[in-house]
């Protein structure tokens, strides 16, 4: 930091002397020594102004002299004392008060190229501390970054000067040097909500830096700063460290992102059945889930499911649940070790609701990977009865028990060739005679077989009702009395989706 007035004053082997007093802790540009009524053309301001006062011999007055010096605002005048015993005249004395400019003795017996000296040598000297300070901590955070220390270790480093954490997308709390009290969390996260500044944006006692990894603010480098500015040391660390912590959160989001993209192929390869159990087992092992221990599925439904990744992870987390997530737009699938008790999954699925405020719904506990793709499918139908619930908002599979679980449960190729064998005789027929075969089937099946009511809905007479289903029963070769071919009928219909 630039040297003060004080800081020369204060300096014993100087033997300075403060003979106005004033604005002492201004920092000092430069030093500069004159002789000259009005050396204002040479000055920027904030200078130390040093002279013997020869411009009194020239007639100059005191008035006249510290005029210019007060219009450049320079941060104060020492005067050298001419004579041995000499002293400071009374009128410059009186000027420099009257101008609000601190006046300091230089004594006699000092040159003033030692007055010069003390200021460059404590100038560079200061920038040489700082660039060995810079060094250092550039060398501490690639050590931090080599070695897998992270953004914690990282912001060890600048711990030694600053209190520091970091504030992730959803303005959680991500790391941290020293753990934030909660008020303070609190108003930084109102402050960066929705904000992608390009300076430092003030929350209280803290300011909250944009961390920007491939020309996006991924999250907020948040440090304290006591509700003013930090100083220029204070400032270079916090611009050192950034950069580090962007490749930090790169890092992380390429291996987030390669992650999801493996969990993702995990469902693939566990809906797949069967064929793909090996290979499924095998990616399990990947994420530390033991394939042969109980597992079970747990889905989320929400409008944004990549934003709901992160906090069904980060719940998951918390409730100490060993799990894997992957999206499935419009469903987040977790894949979860459960050694325990089934009823315990519900907490689980109430706990991500609560976090989210999307329905949840869990399913079956399997014995091993080999039970999973009934786990998922039996997750997804209790994600969409618990959308329907209004009481609690998560599910379990124990809650629901419908045909259209088990038709999930099939093979679509097995699906399609049943339902194709069934009605693709009265799909043609519809479709050539522009006929309502197939919906006159769906609403007598649905209406319990009654005639007078599936007739009243389709607006049509009793008799041509009863045309319509005798035509179905020729083409299809079943017979609508009978109970087995009404439910493979009806079976046909719902596995249209």
């Amino acid at each position: 930091m630039p040297m003060t007035v004080r800081e020369l004053v204060d300096d014993r082997e100087l033997g300075l002397r403060v003979v106005v007093d004033g604005p002492l802790d201004r920092p000092i540009r430069w030093v500069h020594t004159t002789e000259l009524a009005d050396p204002s053309r040479y000055l920027q301001g904030d200078e130390l102004i040093l002279t013997t006062g020869v411009w009194r011999d020239a007639g100059i007055s005191s008035e006249r002299f510290v005029a210019p010096l007060r219009t450049m605002d320079v941060a104060a005048l020492g005067y050298g004392i001419p004579t041995a015993g000499g002293g400071v005249p009374d009128d410059l004395e009186a000027a420099c008060r009257e101008a609000g400019l601190p006046l300091i003795a230089v004594p006699f017996e000092l040159p003033f190229i030692a007055v010069t000296r003390a200021f460059v040598d404590r100038e560079y000297g200061g920038r040489e501390d700082a660039l060995r300070a810079r060094v250092r901590r550039n060398d501490q955070l690639v050590r931090a970054a080599g070695y897998g220390s992270g953004l914690e270790g990282m912001l060890r480093v600048l711990d030694a000067r600053l209190r520091a954490w970091v504030c992730g997308p959803g303005s959680q709390v991500t790391a941290h040097g020293s753990p934030p009290a909660d008020e303070d969390v609190a108003a930084v996260r109102a402050a960066v909500a929705g904000l992608q500044p390009e300076y430092p944006v003030g929350a209280g006692r803290w300011l909250a830096y944009p961390i920007a990894t491939v020309g996006r603010t991924e999250a907020h480098l948040v440090v304290a700063s006591g509700g003013r500015e930090p100083g220029a040391d204070d400032r270079a660390a916090i611009d050192q460290t950034l950069p580090f912590l962007g490749l930090e959160l790169a890092r992380r989001r390429a291996i987030r992102e390669s992650e999801r993209r493996l969990a993702a192929e995990l469902v693939d390869l566990l809906m797949a059945g069967p064929g793909q159990q090996q290979a499924a087992a095998a990616r399990l092992e990947t994420f530390a889930l033991d394939a042969a221990r109980p597992l079970a599925a747990i889905v989320c439904e929400a409008a944004d499911a990549d934003a709901a990744l992160d906090p069904v992870e980060r719940a998951l987390e918390e409730a100490g649940v060993a799990a894997v997530a992957a999206v499935r737009a419009p469903e987040v699938v977790a894949v979860v070790q459960w050694d325990a008790d089934e009823a315990g999954l519900a907490d689980v699925a109430a706990a991500l609701h609560a976090r989210l405020g999307e329905p949840v719904g869990v399913g079956g506990l399997a014995a091993d990977a080999g039970g999973l793709r009934t786990s998922i499918v039996e997750a997804r139908h209790a994600c969409r009865f618990a959308r329907l619930r209004r009481d609690a908002g998560w599910a379990t599979h124990h809650q629901v028990g419908t045909h259209s679980l088990l038709l999930a449960l099939q093979d679509e190729d097995v699906l399609a060739a049943f339902r194709r064998a069934l009605l693709q005789a009265l799909e043609e027929h519809d479709a050539r005679r522009h006929s309502q075969l197939v919906e006159t089937l769906d609403r007598f099946l649905s209406s319990g077989c009654r005639w007078q009511r599936t007739a009243e809905e389709l607006h049509v007479h009793v008799n041509t009702l009863r045309h319509r289903l005798g035509r179905i029963e020729q083409l299809t070769g079943r017979d609508l009395s009978a109970m087995e071919d009404r439910v493979d009928l009806w079976i046909a219909l719902r596995s249209r989706g």
